[in-house]
């Protein structure tokens, strides 16, 4: 939605946003089961007290229990990105400016070149959807301009050093990235 304002200035309010599927994520098959240390060692039938577990039993309780992890790329990740951009600007005399303000969120599954999380739970991908790490939900930009202009008309010599001068900047604004909660080793 646009609008023209008073003074040669231009309103505007948009909304942005898509959608990815069947990006890569990398997932580990060789996952112990949720509860299998409250179990006999598969292998050897011995209860093992599930507080206190040697270097190598846990190996015993995963699917091939002569390997740690085997990670298979698929591509069943997502991902999802939802803003309000609105935008005042004019660009007309001597001073000219652009401002952008943005609210938006970054949802998916936390995979990629992007994460460091690369999925927290290891058996159900929907319960890593989250924000991303490179989610930012408030981002303001502006450029400027300020054109002097032929100010003296008297002194040549004078008007090329104080005439015709122009002042620009651009600033960015933006909030931080959420903290994430790790979790721990999953053998």
């Amino acid at each position: 939605i646009q609008r023209e304002l008073p003074g040669g200035m231009l309103a505007e309010v948009a909304y942005v946003g898509n959608k990815a599927s069947s990006l890569n994520y990398q997932r580990n098959v060789n996952v112990i089961p949720l509860g299998a240390f409250f179990q006999p060692d598969p292998l050897t039938g011995q209860v093992n007290d599930a507080t206190n577990l040697q270097n190598d039993v846990p190996n015993d309780y995963r699917p091939y229990p002569n390997f740690t992890k085997i990670n298979v790329q698929e591509h069943t990740a997502w991902a999802n990105f939802n803003a309000l951009q609105a935008t005042l600007s004019r660009s007309s005399g001597g001073f000219t400016f652009n401002v952008n303000y943005s609210w938006s969120k970054a949802l998916g599954t936390p995979t990629g070149y992007y994460s460091s999380l690369n999925g927290l739970d290891p058996v159900d991908l929907h319960n890593d959807y989250t924000q991303m790490s490179y989610n930012r939900n408030h981002v303001i930009n502006s450029s400027y301009s300020y054109q002097e202009g032929t100010k003296f008309h008297g002194n040549h010599a004078i008007g090329y050093v104080v005439n015709d001068w122009e002042i620009s900047g651009i600033t960015s604004w933006q909030s931080g990235p959420q903290l994430a909660a790790f979790g721990g080793v999953n053998y």
